[in-house]
């Protein structure tokens, strides 16, 4: 002789959802008929879950999204590195035209359309000298 059968516990969960099998969702309505520990416990489930679904929409009070907060300080900051910036390619810009270089682009084509091919196996590109000067 078997004893009593056990408590429900998550299937009345899955029984009010309609998440159970067919057999499953009938042996538990047959275990809630006769057991009244486990029809109080579904019927408090089946309350708190038709006024769970009941509530409205819940707006945040704030965005969900990280909005991040520029002050006085980062704005001015953020001008200061611009100005920086600005100033230090005026001055590379100054340097350059100062000395007189002029790349010589015309005989890097050159060079470069008159290489092999195949000079590098792994990239099949044509390698190109770049003169460089490095006195003043």
């Amino acid at each position: 002789m078997s004893g009593p059968a056990p408590h429900l516990g998550d299937a009345l969960s899955a029984l009010a959802d309609g998440q159970l099998p067919d057999h499953e969702a009938a042996a538990a309505r047959d275990h809630v008929a006769s057991c009244a520990s486990c029809a109080a416990e579904l019927a408090a489930v089946e309350r708190v879950r038709a006024l769970v679904r009941g509530l409205g929409p819940v707006e945040p009070r704030r965005p969900l999204v990280a909005v991040p907060r520029v002050g006085p300080a980062s704005r001015l900051a953020g001008a200061a590195a611009a100005a920086a910036a600005a100033v230090a390619l005026l001055a590379l810009s100054a340097v350059e035209l100062e000395s007189g270089r002029v790349p010589q682009v015309a005989s890097l084509v050159r060079v470069h359309a008159t290489s092999p091919v195949n000079a590098d196996p792994m990239s099949q590109v044509a390698p190109a000298a770049i003169p460089v000067a490095l006195e003043r």
